[in-house]
């Protein structure tokens, strides 16, 4: 009889996990990295939260769950022998994480040695020389974990990347054997030239979602370094000068002495903030190194590890406390607390499959706590599992518990009757352009405005008036407007959160608008729509300088929005078009006609089959000198005034097609007479397509938006016409979302 395969699990920190000699190889099979800035937030509030135990020695170090890990350096493909690390790990499960951790410990590492720079130019001081030393240990360590070193090789390709993917990265030992292509590989050796041989930063433009998470992540580094990051415990360092907090922070720290921070320099504060969260990423980061002999096993423990023993939820672990407040179960059956609970229910079903019910947990609980009083919930079961216990006892006599639990239900009822449902009365009573606003929302997972808006939902049930509903639906167009306005003028959605969690908890003192919190507003008294409006404008001034649309359109063409809020984008594109006519004064640009001209907000004209279209191509031909090489240069590609909006397979028909055959498909889709479509399909650069292709267009749907480009004559698409187009665009798209905050 055959032993069973035997496996090892144990807790490694980010240092063991990531020990001299042992590289990770993702095999082909594997999906792509696709964490995005909102999973990159997640991990720093859970480091975060690690933190703020690890100063009050209250908790455990920060856990990220398990890796599925098995070992085979036989079976790395391509394969360069003089370059085969000592170890290689394939990676079964935690790729994601895995990645993650290694694109923040790259970013430490710029920042540390950024510090010991600046803090050995500081005048000599105890503390200056303490935190000094702290930050050569720990550059030394973050090398130590980004690459494995090789006893020989050509210049810079002595440092192997510690994670790479197979078929698209290749470790070598020379530049001619070497392959990084994907985004991991490719960043870690960027940072070893950048790190060892001083050269300066391979652009990752055409990286986007490398781009994106490495500024999500310099965001968070950033706001802990300067003290600014809204979560983090390291704001203020004064709990320092208790050397026991300190020390389990930081390994080296003075026998006798305290800090004196309060009294440092600015620069020794920022220092220890990037030395204190880089040693805790380091050596309290835990992960469980689950550890198979060979691939066959790693897949039988994936499953098992990945769907069973599933956690009793936060909400069901409250039921039991409820129905003691209510008296036992005899009591609580047909209670308030009873009805509610069921209603909460219907939200979150028992038959749900298990990762739709956490995620539905997770989103009603992070949205009711906001609500009930702005505390921003970690979306981890033990945080929510407090939260619940701890304001459910402190709430009060019965009656206050009861409306407690209400709030849970009525914010489960939003999300499932409004928030994801289009044909809610709530908002189909209103106008075309209201069921488009609430959709735009949802579709650009602005979750954070929930809150908010089950406010007004709750006041609306309550009230069950006309008045109230219209409230409602006020806010739902102010809360799109502000959100579009606001997201298409940076390159990251940073600050929005911090904009609604302030509204909800302490209001905003400009315009004298209240808490909109539950616990310190009950709904009946929640100011008008018209006062959330003023304050939504008072921010967009305040915090953005723009109150008209000149400013707004300034900061959107300069983001490539396409890249940065693309289903924003659509809506502004949308915004711009409706009731538009052609510019007689300027072919090539639309102004606003008069009202019905053609609408186009409308949750009908969003799902009909729209998709945003670069005019000029992203990638063009060599060979093509139709399009600027300018647009190339400045990012202009994905900036507003070169996007429109085309049905789908317009938009795989047109490709990378030259400027001249774009605008005759746009002159003949936006054509209405079919007899005139006929002809244009006998000449010009149609003249030569296919059946198939001729059959397509011939049979599409009017296409209007495409009417005022097809009149841009000129024989080179430049960036002087994306430019203008893109601030007329953003000018008629201000009118409307200014008309949804006033």
């Amino acid at each position: 009889m055959s032993q069973a395969p035997t496996f090892g699990a144990m807790s490694q920190t980010t240092l063991q996990l990531l020990a001299p000699g042992q590289a990770l190889y993702v095999p082909v099979y594997q999906r792509t990295y696709t964490w995005g800035a909102e999973q990159v937030e997640r991990l720093f509030e859970d480091i975060h939260a690690g933190i703020e135990a690890a100063i009050e020695g209250t908790g455990p170090p920060t856990f990220l769950g398990s890796t599925i890990l098995f070992e085979g350096r036989g079976s790395v493909a391509p394969m360069v022998n003089s370059a085969l690390p000592g170890q290689v790990l394939h990676v079964v499960d935690g790729q994601q994480r895995l990645t993650t951790l290694l694109l923040i410990l790259g970013q430490l590492l710029f920042r540390v040695d950024a510090a010991i720079e600046i803090v050995s130019e500081l005048e000599p001081s105890d503390e200056r020389d303490w935190i000094h030393a702290n930050l050569k240990m720990l550059a030394s360590q973050l090398r130590a974990c980004l690459w494995v070193q090789l006893p020989s090789g050509d210049g810079i390709f002595v440092h192997l990347p510690r994670l790479i993917r197979q078929a698209t990265d290749v470790w070598g030992d020379r530049e001619a054997n070497a392959k990084y292509e994907s985004d991991i590989a490719f960043y870690l050796h960027d940072v070893a030239r950048r790190v060892f041989d001083g050269q300066s930063a391979r652009s990752i433009a055409r990286r986007p979602h490398l781009r994106l998470i490495i500024e999500s992540i310099e965001e968070h580094l950033e706001g802990v370094e300067n003290g600014t990051e809204e979560d983090s415990s390291l704001k203020s360092l004064e709990f320092a000068l208790d050397l026991s907090a300190l020390r389990r922070l930081l390994p080296s720290v003075p026998a006798d002495k305290s800090i004196a921070f309060a009294d440092s320099r600015p620069q020794l504060l920022a220092a220890t903030r990037v030395a204190i969260l880089s040693q805790f990423v380091l050596s309290q980061v835990i992960m469980i190194d689950v550890r198979a002999p060979d691939e066959a096993t790693a897949f039988s423990l994936f499953e098992p590890l990945n769907t069973t023993g599933l956690p009793l939820t936060p909400l069901e672990t409250l039921q039991p406390l409820v129905v003691s407040s209510e008296g036992g179960l005899d009591s609580y059956l047909g209670s308030p607390s009873d009805v509610a609970l069921q209603r909460v229910n219907r939200y979150i079903p028992d038959e749900l499959e298990a990762t739709e019910r956490s995620r539905r947990v997770s989103a009603l609980l992070t949205s009711f706590a906001l609500g009930q009083d702005g505390t921003k919930l970690l979306h981890n079961m033990p945080d929510q599992r407090r939260y619940l216990r701890s304001e459910y006892e402190n709430a009060g006599d019965l009656e206050a518990k009861r409306v407690f639990v209400e709030g849970i239900a009525d914010t489960a009822s939003f999300l499932s009757d409004v928030w994801e449902n289009a044909d809610s009365p709530l908002v189909t009573t209103g106008s075309r352009a209201d069921r488009l606003r609430l959709e735009v929302l949802r579709s650009s997972k602005h979750v954070i405005v929930v809150p908010l808006l089950v406010r007004y939902f709750e006041r609306a049930e309550q009230l069950d008036s006309e008045e109230s509903r219209v409230d409602f639906r006020q806010v739902v167009r102010a809360a799109t407007a502000f959100w579009t306005i606001w997201r298409s003028s940076r390159a990251t959605t940073s600050g929005i959160d911090a904009v609604h969690r302030s509204l909800i908890k302490s209001g905003l003192d400009a315009t004298s608008l209240p808490s909109l919190a539950r616990s310190a507003t009950a709904s009946l008294d929640l100011p008008s729509a018209d006062e959330i409006k003023a304050a939504l404008r008072s921010v967009l001034d305040s915090r953005l300088t723009v109150n008209d649309g000149d400013s707004w359109a300034s900061l959107v063409n300069s983001q490539p929005i396409y890249e940065t809020a693309r289903v924003l984008a659509r809506y502004i594109l949308l915004c711009a078009h409706d009731d538009a006519v052609p510019d007689p004064s300027e072919p090539g640009h639309p102004i606003r006609g008069t009202t019905g001209s053609w609408p186009t907000l409308s949750l009908e004209v969003w799902r009909a089959n729209y998709t945003v279209e670069h005019i000029a191509p992203q990638r063009r031909r060599s060979t093509d000198l139709s399009y600027a090489s300018e647009l190339y240069d400045e990012g202009d590609i994905n900036r507003l005034g070169n996007l429109t909006l085309l049905p789908a397979d317009l938009n795989a028909l047109l490709g990378n097609g030259p400027w001249q055959f774009k605008r005759d498909v746009f002159e003949m889709v936006s054509l209405t007479d079919q007899d005139e479509r006929v002809a244009a399909l006998r000449r010009g650069n149609l003249y030569e397509l296919g059946a198939q292709s001729k059959s397509l267009l011939a049979s599409s749907d009017f296409v209007p938006f495409c009417k005022f480009i097809a009149e841009h004559q000129a024989e080179t698409f430049d960036r002087s016409y994306v430019r203008e187009r893109g601030v007329r665009l953003a000018n008629l798209a201000w009118q409307r979302l200014w008309e949804d905050l006033h």
